[in-house]
């Protein structure tokens, strides 16, 4: 299976050790969900 078949909604692909920091701040844009699904990021 590919992952680009996942979804016909939205885009689907792999990360990469670079996008770490994008993924970081995006986490951190949410803390009410780490209050119920710990750890913290």
């Amino acid at each position: 299976m590919k992952i680009t078949d996942l979804s016909g909604k939205y885009h689907a692909k792999y990360l990469s050790e670079k996008e770490v920091p994008q993924i970081l701040e995006l986490c951190k844009g949410n803390p009410q969900y780490y209050e119920h699904c710990p750890p913290l990021v």
